[in-house]
């Protein structure tokens, strides 16, 4: 594709004269789709070959309709026509040409084509203007075989054997409006394709805001215009200040401004860099890391072609991660950065932008409007006019002050509110503290002054929870009852006087903090002596929800419980960090055993890879702890594809087990350390241990366990005996199915039916991996569901169906990254190299159609496509 800018005529062949035509033209540019790609598949002689076979082709094209060819450099033609039908004429006409030839379609030549029509400008002998631009750009977002064009063209366009079809409007690339694309549907040429290369709407993954935005008008324009020179701009100012307010804000009127989007990146609640890292990949919605690089640079590189713009807030409590920013700044030229902190970050080329307060005016217009929100009927007349305007200014103008003096009104009248701010003040004002940050605290401290002893004793209790908490939780850390509060009679207070904030789902009631509230209420409870306690019954707290969850993770409660570990995400993080840190291998060591499952199962599987590690190197555990833990830790390996690893953590979790002595834990052990001892190619040894563990579990009577064990008996026959692997399967099945419909019974069901798959018999195979992908999908286990679509694929494979099986295939190859699971069975292998870039370049078009409609096709849609599967 010809670089966007002045295009310059370069080359008139001795079809042209070295006059271009001028006013209104069509533009056409046209490029061979992966020409480097193609290159190295064939060689520089055959690829030499190609090209000029092609580039005759678009010349005769072109000239049989009047057109000028402005510039043909490497695979690229830019060609102008005075005649508009006479453009699409050609395109069609080259297209059809290209098609039709044996020699370009056998080694998967394709051109994409684009045109447009606008006034020309020319600028000595270059054309200039943004026409150029655009049908550069239309060209740009085609795929080879494909003519796009303007909606210019297709309203007016008359031509007997063509038809276009309306594909919508896109951004593309450096063009400020969207624009409407149609494409050219002509006999002998393919109609279907991927979705245009360009978006319909650029990424905005900010909230909503539902109250207005008053007094910042100016402050939004001094942000845009510091953005257009800096590409690290930081709002500082005091807590209260509205900067994450201000900052979405000019994110917003951005969004047309950079093509890959707009992300805000919210990091209250973060404490460390891992947790900034992964804060920004989750906004980014980037797909999961396999590779063997960090996080940091894996967003760095995620990032370095993109043009984006970064709106990071409350980076005041992460500091020490400035680097990060840095380093994405460095790797990507087309980044710009946009954060909130109360102090600069210090980073070279950062532009500072201090938050004042509000002046007057806007600031009365401000508590008026949220008066008016939480009070019905509200009105001002002269007494309340003059009350407003000295709270507003005793309060410095800071909006978060200003907004919870409003709240008052609910009870209290504005004449009441000003009269009762004078006593209210915060205890610390040390010497360095700012000003603006000593108003604000008066501001909470005021709040916190009118509830009762025991309301305020709760409110400081609850500010040890990170994102929130449920009722059970803040009922175990908190105690209220102990304090004298009934729990939810205490909670409502809170609730009502603006100090918490109530959330509900129709399904489970969670309180959550400001963060500001949160943490004026971490320095109270320092203050009165409380903060190691409540934060070893907040750890006690998440450790007794996670081990709770444990024993329901294969049943039929396994999704709620899930679903509650995933609302608490945040705050079972910091338990456990809390404990690594404070080197409580006991605890930490139970949590990193209770939570294995649901990383695994949720996406979890990188971070809680490090948790695990950090995890073990704490002191203290017991021994059937540490066995746990060292189970999870062997487990995580083995989803991350990390055998050596699984290997060595499960050695050590059967020696541990050994010498606590508890069979269902050894049994267990034996179990697990059977798979990498078979996926290293020592299949004696691997049964060896199964059958010690089947005979414990038989003495015992576990069921589940041995269920699982069959299962794993029947996996090690799988390429060897069709015979003992069908009779160890049938065992798993007829264990498991006394349990239930759980994650044993698909998994029993997945073994067999792979068994089946490589004894040959593709019908049964199909059915059992149906059966187990209706369990799994009802589990919601992501990393479960691509193993058993993978099989399906595998088995449409190899029936020759190469239709659903690529469609399948692409659906699979989004999963892979989605899940962030590393598991390689041998259906992943061969499927791998069936939809390897290279094998799918020699497959007919509708066929690469097939695998790249899967590749954008919904997880719900791969799920539904399998299920529905059947070999014809």
């Amino acid at each position: 594709m010809l670089p966007a800018g002045i295009v310059t005529c370069a080359e008139h062949t001795g079809l042209m004269t070295t006059t271009l035509p001028t006013g209104t033209l069509t533009f056409l540019f046209t490029d061979i789709e992966g020409s480097t790609k193609l290159l190295r598949r064939v060689g520089t002689d055959e690829f030499a070959h190609l090209l000029g076979f092609h580039h005759q082709i678009i010349r005769d094209t072109v000239a049989a309709e009047n057109g000028v060819v402005v510039m043909s450099e490497g695979d690229a033609f830019f060609v102008v026509f005075t005649d508009q039908a006479a453009a699409v004429r050609a395109a069609t006409a080259a297209q059809g040409a290209i098609a039709q030839s044996a020699d370009l379609h056998r080694h998967g030549l394709l051109v994409r084509m684009g045109l447009h029509t606008d006034e020309a400008t020319l600028g000595g002998d270059n054309y200039v203007g943004i026409g150029v631009h655009v049908a550069a750009r239309i060209s740009a977002a085609a795929h080879g075989g494909q003519i796009l064009i303007s909606d210019r063209i297709a309203s007016t366009l008359e031509m007997p054997n063509s038809t276009v079809r309306n594909l919508g409007s896109y951004w593309l690339k450096d063009i400020a409006d969207p624009v409407a694309l149609h494409q050219i549907l002509a006999p002998n040429l393919p109609d279907e394709f991927p979705p245009v290369a360009a978006s319909p709407t650029r990424p905005y993954n900010a909230p909503a805001v539902l109250s207005t935005f008053i007094g910042r008008d100016a402050e939004v324009q001094r942000g845009l215009e510091l953005l257009e020179s800096a590409r690290l701009v930081t709002l500082t100012g005091p807590g209260g200040t509205g900067k994450t307010r201000l900052s979405l804000a000019i994110g917003s009127a951005l969004t047309n401004r950079f093509n890959d989007g707009v992300f805000f990146i919210p990091l209250a609640g973060i404490a460390d860099e891992a947790g900034v890292v992964t804060a920004m990949l989750d906004a980014l919605d980037a797909p999961a890391s396999t590779g063997a690089t960090s996080l940091e640079e894996y967003l760095s590189a995620y990032l370095a072609n993109r043009e984006t713009l970064l709106v990071v807030d409350n980076f005041e409590q992460v500091l020490d991660a400035a680097g990060i920013l840095a380093s994405v700044l460095a790797a990507s030229a087309r980044t710009r950065i946009l954060v909130t902190s109360r102090i600069p970050l210090g980073l070279a080329g950062e532009q500072e932008m201090h938050i004042e307060p509000l002046v007057q005016s806007p600031a009365v217009e401000l508590f008026i409007d949220r008066a008016t929100s939480v009070k019905q009927g509200f009105a001002v007349d002269g007494v309340s006019q003059a009350a407003i305007e000295e709270i507003v200014r005793r309060l410095d103008g800071l909006p978060l002050a200003i907004e919870l003096a409003a709240a008052r009104v609910r009870m209290m009248t504005p004449r009441q509110i000003a009269d009762t701010l004078t006593p209210l003040t915060l205890a610390q004002h040390t010497a360095d503290t700012p000003a603006h940050q000593q108003t604000l605290n008066d501001t909470i401290r005021w709040s916190y002054d009118l509830l009762s002893v025991a309301e305020q004793r709760l409110l400081t209790r609850l500010s040890v929870f990170i994102s929130g908490s449920a009722l059970d939780q803040v009922i175990a850390v908190c105690d209220p009852s102990a304090i004298g509060l009934d729990p939810l009679t205490g909670l409502d207070a809170l609730v009502t006087q603006n100090l918490l904030v109530a959330d509900s789902d129709g399904q489970e009631f969670r309180v959550r903090m400001l963060e500001t509230i949160r943490e004026f209420g971490l320095v109270m409870l320092a203050e009165a002596g409380g903060l190691d306690e409540m934060f070893s019954r907040h750890l006690d707290a998440y450790l007794e929800l996670a081990e709770s969850a444990t024993p329901q993770n294969e049943g039929p409660e396994s999704i709620q419980w899930m679903d509650r570990l995933a609302a608490d995400h945040a705050n079972i993080e910091a338990a456990l960090t809390r404990a690594i840190t404070a080197g409580d291998g006991e605890r930490a060591q139970r949590l990193t055993a209770a939570l294995w499952r649901y990383w695994q199962s949720r996406g979890h599987l990188v971070s809680g890879q490090e948790h695990a590690s950090h995890a073990l190197a704490t002191q203290g555990a017991p021994i059937d702890v540490r066995a746990s833990a060292l189970d999870a830790a062997g487990s995580i390996a083995y989803w991350r594809g990390d055998v050596p690893a699984t290997r060595s953590f499960y050695e050590q979790a059967l020696d541990a087990h050994r010498i606590d002595g508890d069979p269902a834990g050894i049994a267990n052990a034996l179990y697990n350390l059977s798979f990498p001892v078979a996926d290293q190619g020592d299949t004696d040894e691997s049964r060896a241990l199964l059958d010690e563990a089947k005979a414990l579990l038989e003495q015992q009577g576990n069921i589940r366990l041995l269920s699982a064990t069959y299962t794993a008996i029947a996996r090690s026959w799988m390429y060897e005996d069709s015979q003992e692997m069908r009779e160890a399967a049938a065992l798993s099945i007829e264990y498991s199915q006394q349990l239930g419909e759980t994650m044993d019974l698909a998994w029993a069901h997945s073994v067999f039916g792979s068994g089946l798959f490589y004894a040959d018999e593709y019908d049964l195979a199909l059915e059992e991996h149906r059966r187990a992908l209706t369990i799994f999908v009802r589990y919601r286990d992501i990393g479960a569901m691509t193993i058993s679509v993978t099989a399906i694929a595998e088995t449409a494979r190899k029936v020759e169906d190469l239709a659903s099986a690529l469609f399948l295939a692409g659906g699979v190859s989004t999963m892979w990254e989605t899940s962030g699971t590393g598991l390689v069975t041998p259906h992943d292998v061969s499927l791998a190299e069936f939809i390897s870039p290279e094998a799918r370049s020699f497959l007919a078009q509708e066929l690469q159609n097939r695998f790249n409609d899967g590749v954008h096709a919904s997880l719900e849609e791969v799920v539904e496509a399998a299920l529905e599967y059947r070999i014809s």
